[in-house]
């Protein structure tokens, strides 16, 4: 919380810092999201001899979306200005979990087990861009935007694999937007925007588990950890 308060201040004084003839609009914000995440490091030991279950995680790319108030800046230097949002943010993969049961002493699986299943995250997301734009005429403009977005988790649907383990979602998270669009009769722009994650997004864990469990949890399953990626298309009506 104490983030997100950070960030909502910082986000405000930065439109109250704006020089006195920068020419600010106010708009909404909305868009399609594809997110694509990737496990790192999910690694275990098997006993000799034992019976062991070895859990494979595939996730699969899946469309979300966003709404929300969105400020542009024209700073005095032609061409140039700023953008920050305020967005509610529903990014959702499909993880697909197997589990496979074997000994040390088979080459193969005995059996096998899966389960597919939609994880949701629900965020606050804070992008703030730098905008470089060039006008084609009075109707059309092209723009090219970058800067860093800023999350932050709101909840969502915790997601357990076959063996009651899962991801623990992470509170805050940084990412990096590159991205480009139009802008038509001034009051409108379309964006493609491409999200890079900057650090990670979830823990595999047992997210039920107490801090001393999840330490020894780490020393059998390794240091998983999940980032995502995202691609998202905007559409912005500035009043």
């Amino acid at each position: 919380m104490k983030h997100l308060l950070t960030i909502c201040a910082g986000t405000l004084a930065l439109m109250l810092a704006m020089p006195a003839n920068a020419q600010t609009q106010f708009g909404i914000k909305a868009g399609l999201n594809i997110t694509s995440m990737k496990i790192k490091d999910l690694k275990s030991k098997k006993p000799d001899g034992a019976a062991f279950v070895q859990t494979n995680i595939d996730p699969e790319n899946r469309c979300g979306f966003f709404i929300g108030p969105t400020v542009d800046f024209k700073l005095p230097i032609v061409g140039l200005g700023m953008e920050t949002s305020l967005l509610y943010n529903q990014k959702v993969v499909e993880v697909e979990s197997t589990a496979s049961v074997s000994t040390s002493f088979t080459s193969s699986s005995l059996f096998s087990i899966s389960q597919k299943e939609k994880v949701k995250q629900n965020l606050l997301s804070v992008p703030i861009n730098l905008k470089a734009s060039v006008g084609l005429g009075s109707v059309l403009g092209i723009y090219g935007a970058v800067g860093p977005q800023f999350d932050f988790n709101l909840g969502g649907k915790k997601w357990k694999d076959l063996e009651g383990l899962g991801m623990e979602w992470k509170n805050t998270t940084a990412s990096l937007n590159l991205g480009f669009g139009v802008k038509v009769l001034k009051h409108i722009q379309a964006g493609l925007t491409y999200n890079i994650g900057l650090s990670k997004t979830a823990e595999y864990t047992d997210i039920d588990a107490d801090e001393a469990t999840k330490k020894a949890f780490k020393e059998v399953w390794g240091n998983a950890n999940a980032k995502t990626n995202t691609w998202m298309i905007s559409a912005s009506y500035m009043f």
